[in-house]
């Protein structure tokens, strides 16, 4: 019962994330951009990730496996993000 408890909260979450940011990419009349699917992208695979793991279908060192993929991913991309406000200009080395 608690499994299928989690289960439905995962789904629900999931489509809530989903919604809202077509909604929010939809009122800026903006496209959808990189960071947006890949934060669309992320908000799918944890849940199911998840929903797998709790079914044993895949043991727990692919679970781990997989949800440290995921981390990396994340935050190795935290260092190639660029603000269109704040641009950052390389100096030369001399001078």
């Amino acid at each position: 019962m608690a499994e299928a408890i989690v289960i439905l909260w995962l789904l629900i979450v999931s489509l809530i994330v989903a919604l809202a940011i077509i909604d929010n990419r939809s009122q800026a009349d903006k496209g959808i951009g990189v960071r947006a699917i890949q934060f669309l992208a992320i908000s799918i695979f944890i849940p199911a990730i998840v929903i797998l793991s709790l079914f044993n279908k895949i043991d727990q060192s692919s679970t781990g496996t997989l949800l440290g993929v995921i981390a990396g991913y994340l935050l190795s991309n935290i260092a190639e993000f660029k603000n269109k406000n704040h641009q950052v200009r390389k100096t030369d080395k001399n001078g």
